[in-house]
């Protein structure tokens, strides 16, 4: 049986997931900021240019590196760091 990440399907599937769930998570900061006029002290203009500035924080971190690269932590807790400091390099060039 196949599941739903194989072929051209999948492609799409991942993409509608990887485009969908950041803004369901705004969506929903933003909704209850709506419903009751704001968060705590914050307004809803604040909470709105907060969730802006955020999610444009978020894609250039995206878009600038990789996976690994974003979260360094998960390469030191597996030992993956030590494996790329040891590799030998080249002499010339």
């Amino acid at each position: 049986m196949r599941g739903c990440f194989c072929g051209k399907r999948g492609i799409l599937c991942e993409d509608f997931d990887n485009s969908h769930r950041p803004l369901a998570g705004v969506t929903a900061v933003f909704l209850l900021a709506e419903r009751f006029e704001g968060i705590g002290l914050w307004s809803r203009d604040q909470i709105v240019f907060m969730l802006g500035y955020a999610a444009l924080v978020r894609g250039f971190l995206d878009m600038g590196f990789s996976y690994n690269v974003l979260h360094i932590s998960r390469r030191i807790g597996r030992g993956q760091m030590d494996h790329t400091l040891v590799q030998p390099q080249p002499v010339g060039k």
